[in-house]
Formats: C-alpha cells, sequence, structure tokens
C-alpha cells in the first residue's frame, strides 16, 4: 500500500486548529457558491480613457488595454491590471497572432485629440510585450501609415492586413503584408467622387482564411467589401448607405456567415445596424429596441460561440450598452446600475468565459452576460474509493495525509456509512479528540473555485466536522456543520491568489458522547471568472 505520514509538523496544522474557536458553525448546507451579479463592476485603470482592448484568442483570462500614455495586460480576467509598456503611446490599432500569442502589433497615431505624446509608427512584439522593436523594413515612402485597423490571418500569422484613413490627398486603403509587418502593399484603393474616404473596420473568420471583410466610408456614406481570394479582388457587397457610414463591423468566428455592420447618420440622427445571416449576400435592418436618435460612436462585441449574442456600446444622448440574443432581432439595454456612465464607452470586448469587456473614459469595465463555464479539478482519491493506506484501524485514504491536533483519534475506511459509492472516511476516537486529513491541489491564481464535502456524524452528540481551504500562505478559512444522523454538505468558494490551495478535513468531538466523523465526496470546481 502507498506510504504516507503525519503531516502534523510540516503544515502547522494545530496552530490553525486553534484558529476553529472563533469559526461560526453553520448550519447544514454551510456556504454556498452565488451567481454572479449581473451589473457593472470596475475592472480597472480609472480615470484613463482606454481606445482599444484587445483579448488573446488563446485564453480568455489575458486582455490589452491601450490608452494614451501605455499598454495595459491582465492575465485574470481583468481582476487586476499592469503596465506593459509605457513607451509606446496613442495606439489605435492593436492586434495579437492567434497562433502565437505572444506576438503582438500595435500602430500609433501621432499627436491627435487627446493624443498628446509625439510618436507614430508601428511596434512588435515577440514575447507578449516585455520587449518591442519597429517591424517595417521597407522603403519610407511604402509605408503603412495612419493606420485604422488590423487583422491577421489565422491561418498563416505572417499575413496581415491593415485599413488607413485618408490623409493630405491620399485615400484611405487595404494594405497586405506576407512578412510579419516588414513590409507591405495596398491591395485595394479607396476610389470615390464623393469626397474622402477611411477604411474603418477588417475582420476575418477562423475557417475561411482566404474571406476577408472590410468597411469604407465617404463622405457622408460608404460600402461593405468582401474578398474571397486573400485581398486580390473585392467586391462591394450589397449593404451600403447613401448619408451614413459605416464604423464597426462584427463577424462570427467561424464561417463569417454571420455579421453585424453599424452605420452613422450624420448629424447626430442615430446608428443604424445592418445585419446579414449568408455571407453579405442579403442585408436586413437590425436595430429594434435601440435608440432611433440621439446616438453615435457603436462599438460591437460578438459571442462567436453563440453569434446570436451580440453587443451595441451607443454614446450620445441616449448612451448605453445594448444586448440581442436573437441575431438583432430585438435590443435590450443593459443595466447601468451603478456602471460607467455610457456615453464614455469606447470600445467593447467579449469573452467565451461569459463576460463582456468595456473600454471608457473612465478605465475598463465588465459585465457577465452568462455563468461561466465550470470545470472540475483534479483531487486525489476524492471519493476514497482509490485505497488506503495503513493498518486496520488506522488506515487513511490514499492521497491524503493525516494530522491530529488532539486527543488519540483513530482513521479508518468505511464501507458501511458511505454517501456514495463503497468507502468513505472516517475519523473516531474517545472523546475528546481533533485531527483531519490534508491534500494540496494545484490551482490557477485568478480563478474562483467552489470546494465542497459531504460529512456526517454518528452517533449524534457533539462532535462537529469542518472543511478548511487555504490559499497559499494565507490563513485557512473554515466552514463548519454539526448535524448529525445524516450527509450533509459543507461548501465554500475563494478566489485563488496562488498556484495551491489546501484542503482540510476536520473531525472534532468535545467532552461528550463520542462521536464519529465520516468525510464522503470531496470536489473543487472552477467556476471562472465571478
Amino acid at each position: 500500500m502507498k506510504k504516507q505520514s503525519s503531516i502534523l509538523m510540516s503544515l502547522g496544522v494545530a496552530a490553525l486548529i486553534g484558529g476553529l474557536a472563533a469559526v461560526v458553525v453553520l448550519g447544514p448546507g454551510g456556504l454556498m457558491a452565488q451567481e454572479p451579479e449581473r451589473q457593472w463592476v470596475q475592472s480597472g485603470l480609472p480615470g484613463l480613457a482606454v481606445h482599444t482592448l484587445t483579448s488573446d484568442p488563446t485564453d480568455s483570462n489575458v486582455l490589452y488595454a491601450t490608452t494614451p500614455l501605455a499598454i495595459y495586460k491582465t492575465t485574470d480576467g481583468g481582476q487586476s491590471w499592469s503596465v506593459l509598456t509605457t513607451e509606446i503611446p496613442n495606439v489605435v490599432a492593436m492586434a495579437v497572432d492567434p497562433q502565437n500569442p505572444a506576438t503582438l502589433y500595435t500602430y500609433s497615431w501621432p499627436k491627435f485629440s487627446d493624443f498628446t505624446v509625439d510618436f507614430e509608427g508601428w511596434r512588435k512584439s515577440t514575447d507578449g510585450g516585455q520587449t518591442w522593436f519597429d517591424p517595417y523594413q521597407g522603403p519610407s515612402e511604402r509605408a503603412a501609415r495612419w493606420v485604422n485597423c488590423l487583422a491577421i490571418d489565422p491561418s498563416n500569422p505572417q499575413v496581415l492586413y491593415a485599413g488607413t484613413a485618408y490623409q493630405s490627398g491620399s485615400y484611405g486603403r487595404i494594405l497586405k503584408s506576407e512578412d510579419g509587418a516588414a513590409t507591405w502593399r495596398p491591395v485595394y484603393t479607396i476610389q470615390s467622387v464623393m469626397g474622402v474616404g477611411d477604411v474603418t473596420a477588417l475582420a476575418i473568420p477562423t475557417l475561411r482564411p482566404e474571406v476577408v471583410y472590410a468597411t469604407h466610408s465617404v463622405y457622408h456614406g460608404g460600402v461593405v467589401l468582401k474578398s474571397t481570394d486573400g485581398g486580390i479582388n473585392w467586391t462591394p457587397l450589397g449593404d451600403h448607405e447613401i448619408l451614413s457610414a459605416p464604423t464597426a463591423l462584427e463577424l462570427d468566428g467561424q464561417e463569417g456567415l454571420r455579421a453585424l455592420v453599424a452605420w452613422q447618420q450624420p448629424m447626430g440622427a442615430g446608428v443604424r445596424l445592418h445585419c446579414t445571416t449568408d455571407g453579405g449576400s442579403t442585408w436586413s435592418r437590425c436595430e429594434t429596441g435601440l435608440p432611433p436618435s440621439g446616438t453615435w460612436g457603436a462599438s460591437l462585441a460578438m459571442d462567436r460561440s453563440t453569434p446570436q449574442r451580440a453587443f451595441v456600446g451607443l454614446r450620445g444622448e441616449r448612451a448605453g450598452v445594448y444586448a440581442t440574443e436573437d441575431g438583432g432581432g430585438q435590443w435590450a439595454l443593459l443595466d447601468q446600475g451603478a456602471g460607467p456612465a455610457m456615453e464614455q464607452v469606447l470600445f467593447l470586448a467579449y469573452s467565451s468565459y461569459g463576460i463582456l469587456y468595456a473600454g471608457t473614459e473612465d478605465g475598463v469595465w465588465m459585465f457577465p452576460i452568462t455563468r461561466p463555464p465550470e470545470v472540475t479539478v483534479e483531487v486525489a482519491n476524492s471519493d476514497f474509493e482509490g485505497g488506503f493506506f495503513g493498518p486496520v484501524g488506522q488506515s487513511v485514504a490514499n492521497g491524503w495525509a493525516f494530522y491530529i491536533a488532539g486527543g488519540e483519534p483513530t482513521f479508518d475506511g468505511e464501507h458501511t456509512t458511505v454517501h456514495r459509492g463503497g468507502w468513505a472516511q472516517k475519523i473516531s476516537g474517545h472523546a475528546p479528540f481533533a485531527a483531519g486529513l490534508a491534500q494540496a491541489v494545484t490551482v490557477k491564481p485568478g480563478a474562483s473555485y467552489r470546494v465542497t464535502v459531504y460529512y456526517q456524524l454518528y452517533p449524534p452528540g457533539d462532535g462537529q466536522a469542518f472543511l478548511g481551504v487555504q490559499d497559499g500562505t494565507a490563513p485557512a478559512q473554515w466552514v463548519g456543520g454539526g448535524e448529525g444522523g445524516v450527509w450533509r454538505l459543507l461548501s465554500q468558494t475563494l478566489t485563488a491568489t496562488s498556484g495551491q490551495i489546501l484542503l482540510y478535513l476536520h473531525g472534532h468531538n468535545g467532552t461528550g458522547l463520542n462521536t464519529n466523523v465520516y468525510f464522503d465526496d470531496v470536489t473543487v470546481t472552477e467556476l471562472g471568472q465571478p
């Protein structure tokens, strides 16, 4: 049998158990996990204008936010933010390599609006933003300048597309790089008799990387473009407005058949939304529930796994963030509560964990749309069906270590009084005693967890059962129950700050009737970001 030993000294359990005197003994349910509240919560960067929010396509806990003076990064889904660099101000476009997420691209405009630093051009990082360099190696006259938007080919991350703005007599263009932004060539130039034009958005579906969508504006008008051959040829789609300009484009993450385009009407007349479900062959208005006027500056986000779920952020007199669950058939205002001033929303991003993020003039805010997916974390011999070590009358479940904090308890594998299956762990002994089991479990810092265990006290007396959870070196948190005769559940939740938590299953008996303490079916479940 597997050999293990007491952990009384190594974990300092006596000191931990001493804290149990201050624990409030709860009812039979212990502490239960709570559903995330559906309201806006400030994630970070208060007082800073967030111009772009970009998520890591391989890890929804990682996002990048750009402000006029710095780039920030979160690795825990927005629970905390750190400065990535202050050497790249004025970022207006950013992209993350979908195959190598440590590779990042940014483009910065020179002094403009609230950009007060004289800085312009490309920067690239291949180490997650620790170091940066200028990737462009071509002649200055062919440099990609005044870039509004970026898109990376999901099948070949050396291929990038950039959309540019009109500047100094040069119409907006779509540029293509096939060497990781070292050189660029134009693949489309706006030709219009209606005046200036900007390329405002680009998007590429994951499963059809040869397809590229783009939107461009001209003076009081615009069009949606589509290429099906990697930018060689471009076709104007049927979606267009004579007196409105396309400002945002959002595409489903698979075939690219479903798309949303936001059109800004002139003179503050409002935002129109057009949608397609057949790759742009047909379009329809999809704005029921949105304010008919008094809005501008639309930003869009879509749930790539459930593309019928989408979001639009509107600025202006009737500002707000609106959501649809039916592909745009009906929109509803998300509860503003104590959230951001909605007229300040500049950018939206949606996480696969079901969190909507808003970049605003007052930092980053987040709103839980759906309950995050739950993932069971591995706990050794969690159901006590994996055997025991030690002699009869002093046997402890494999995978667990035991400790004794007082008295002369006995540990036994129990096959009669069980919650489920064929075995449970029993702790008994002459009163009084205090003892238990412990196990270290690997977790992810920043993620939230629910820990549960079933217990039974028999015969009923003054025995008690406790579940303790210790996060790293922080003091253990305890919940307990004292009702005997039937199986009861203990549960508590925490957000991990370290990579390991310690679980304690603790039995305690006073000076009265001897009570056996039984434990069975331990679970640790990752809840995602709360």
